[in-house]
């Protein structure tokens, strides 16, 4: 390259006519882009070799989809379709992912900025699937699990964008019933017969209000329920609802029936119709352990010496969710003596509530603000005058505080009048389910059913 540039050269400066000149600079020119073409021929040759090798492009290349589509172009390469299966794991991001995969950060780019709905993919969640299609390095379509049976679709259209769809999958509705006794605990027993986190969740949460489940459990109590079963093409997606469900504790038998009025409103009532819903959860902390009863006469851990216990300590660890066990309003926020960090909230106006000893509050709270039953307001902790984590949970009526785990707490409303007869006609069917079932078994398998009231469920059960 360099000898031909230098006979170029010499040869124009022979020349010494000024006819001649233009025509000197013409031909400089034409020589010159073909020396130039063919180093960025070599240039491209080479970014491909080091791509094919590694996978890597050079640090100061600058246009990745380019530079595929003039190797294509260049070395007449076949299209390549890749599918590929993530499932997102802690710390993951959708860049991540792209770049373990070698695609393009420009698609990226892109799809995140072609519709409102790609906002959803900046936030990842562990375990979620996410279902890529890759072309020559290049994305056409992702697909990412959002729930059990709702998926979010990104395609690449014609003109660079991409598309968004939502796919909704219809189940088959399979209903089950399992019947176990607790020897270690309803968790780990619950798990064995193969129950989920979130029905076991569930369960508690029905029996809530009458079964305090960080004392009252004990070995031999027995649980039974009949729920859902989600399928899709064979598979299992997910358990549904608890129909019906029957607890014995300490000998005493609970029994729940899942209601779904007019407006489509679930709740859970008893065989009579009266509700399981309580206007006061009977617990502030899930599967914690009481460290100290309600004693009027108790003496102080930390102060050595004689002062009542006016409410109860649940032990958990610091950080555990601590939740408001009615609705109501806040009426202290702060730092409160011994207390610690604590919160005070009003129901009614008749009753109250206290939670001491908190590592800290929801961020939303400030006083005046309003709470649900359930509403997760601070976290477990050990500040103020404490020995370890824990929550120290007041109930009052009227001002006077009373023992939280035996006060009789207040009924929420029934079943309506005029629909209390068709509820105990089916509760009685369910309840004699429950109680001569097997085991484990399957109840019954329909294509169509998706139960929208206890009609459709009645009539499931009158056809067996």
């Amino acid at each position: 390259m360099t000898n031909t540039y230098r006979n170029l050269i010499r040869f124009s400066t022979l020349l010494q006519y000024k006819t001649l000149f233009p025509i000197s600079i013409f031909l400089l020119a034409i020589s010159l882009s073909i020396i130039l073409l063919r180093g960025e021929s070599s240039r491209l040759q080479t970014v491909h070799a080091l791509h094919e090798m590694t996978g890597a492009l050079p640090a100061d290349w600058p246009f990745e989809p380019l530079v595929h589509k003039n190797l294509n172009m260049l070395e007449g390469t076949t299209d390549t379709v890749l599918s590929i299966v993530e499932i997102v794991k802690r710390g993951d991001s959708l860049s991540r992912i792209f770049k373990r995969h070698g695609i393009s950060r420009h698609d990226l780019a892109n799809l995140l900025a072609s519709n409102k709905e790609s906002k959803q993919l900046r936030y990842l969640k562990p375990m979620q699937k996410i279902t890529l299609k890759v072309k020559n390095g290049h994305l056409v379509r992702l697909q990412i699990q959002l729930t059990s049976l709702n998926s979010a679709i990104f395609n690449l259209t014609e003109s660079g964008d991409y598309t968004f769809l939502q796919e909704t999958l219809t189940p088959q509705v399979q209903l089950a019933a399992v019947r176990t006794t607790i020897n270690r605990s309803l968790y780990l027993d619950g798990k064995s017969i193969g129950l989920s986190d979130k029905t076991l969740m569930q369960l508690t949460s029905i029996f809530a209000w009458d079964i305090d489940f960080s004392q009252d459990i004990r070995a031999g109590d027995t649980f039974s329920l009949i729920y859902e079963v989600l399928l899709h093409e064979g598979g299992m997606l997910r358990e549904g609802r608890i129909l019906a469900a029957e607890f014995t504790n300490r000998g005493q038998t609970i029994r729940a029936i899942l209601n779904i009025d007019d407006l489509g409103h679930e709740s859970y009532f008893s065989g009579n119709g009266n509700a399981m819903h309580k206007a006061f959860l009977r617990n502030p902390v899930h599967f914690s352990r009481i460290s100290s009863k309600f004693d009027l006469n108790r003496k102080h851990p930390v102060l050595n010496k004689i002062r009542a216990h006016k409410g109860v300590d649940y032990a958990a660890p610091s950080g555990t969710e601590i939740k408001s066990t009615a609705d109501g309003k806040i009426s202290f926020l702060g730092t409160k003596g011994g207390y610690g960090n604590t919160i005070e909230i009003e129901h009614g106006g008749k009753y109250s509530t206290l939670y001491a000893h908190l590592s800290k509050f929801s961020k939303r709270l400030k006083i005046g603000a309003l709470v649900k039953q359930g509403e997760v307001i601070g976290e477990v902790g050990q500040s103020g005058l404490a020995t370890g984590p824990h929550l120290h949970y007041e109930f009052r009526i009227n001002g006077l505080h009373i023992n939280p785990l035996t006060v009789k707490l207040p009924q929420a409303r029934s079943i309506e009048p005029r629909y209390l007869r068709q509820f105990k006609n089916q509760s009685t069917l369910l309840g004699n389910m429950l109680t001569s079932m097997s085991k484990s078994s399957v109840i019954k398998t329909s294509d169509k059913l998706q139960p929208a009231n206890h009609r459709e469920i009645l009539d499931l059960y009158q056809e067996k």
